[in-house]
């Protein structure tokens, strides 16, 4: 009996520590930042800016990078939907959708694409391969960058608190900030994502 009492006892024991273990990387992988590189400083500096030769004179630009199917990516999409109600001027908003060279367009049709169509004024371009992606130095779903009306960078990075996470946050906060008060110095934050492309190519 004593010894059946101190099985059941150890095989608890053990059950609580994998529990609280499995709880512990899932807390830290939702709030380790993805790896960055070296962003675009101005817009000018493009090799091909088809997408946004429409970039209207006193106007900033958001342009946001995403996988289509990086499930974390769609915290980001409410996030923008919800911070967009708060715009004292519209800024123009392109949402870089990221399709593999070998896929049709339609690849890209997710849940967090139809939550971004959701948001006025917002133009969705297919990113073949992640071309686009590589020229602003963004390796990660989710990050999103703000150009001022000088074409130069103010903001850098995501706007959600946590991978997968929704609501308000210091960078979010930055975010709006920088498209209603416009600020001198860009401000960088991390971004909580999955791989677009890495860093090496």
């Amino acid at each position: 009996m004593f010894w059946e009492i101190t099985f059941k006892s150890i095989g608890f024991a053990a059950l609580i520590a994998m529990f609280g273990f499995g709880t512990f990387v899932l807390t830290d992988y939702s709030s380790r930042p993805a790896p960055t590189g070296e962003i675009l400083e101005n817009l000018e500096h493009l090799d091909d800016s088809q997408f946004i030769l429409n970039r209207r004179d006193n106007e900033s630009t958001v342009v946001l990078f995403y996988h289509p199917h990086c499930p974390c990516t769609f915290a980001t999409a409410r996030c923008l939907q919800r911070l967009s109600t708060d715009f004292k001027t519209r800024p123009q908003i392109i949402a870089l959708a990221y399709c593999p060279e070998d896929q049709p367009d339609r690849w890209i049709e997710s849940s967090t694409t139809r939550q971004l169509k959701k948001i006025a004024d917002v133009r969705v371009v297919i990113d073949r391969d992640g071309s686009i992606c590589q020229q602003f130095g963004v390796t990660t779903s989710g990050h999103t960058l703000i150009y001022g009306p000088d074409a130069e960078l103010r903001f850098s990075g995501g706007i959600t608190p946590y991978r997968g996470h929704e609501g308000y946050c210091r960078a979010s906060t930055a975010f709006m900030q920088h498209l209603n008060h416009p600020q001198k110095h860009p401000t960088n934050w991390p971004v909580f994502g999955c791989q677009i492309t890495s860093n090496n190519q």
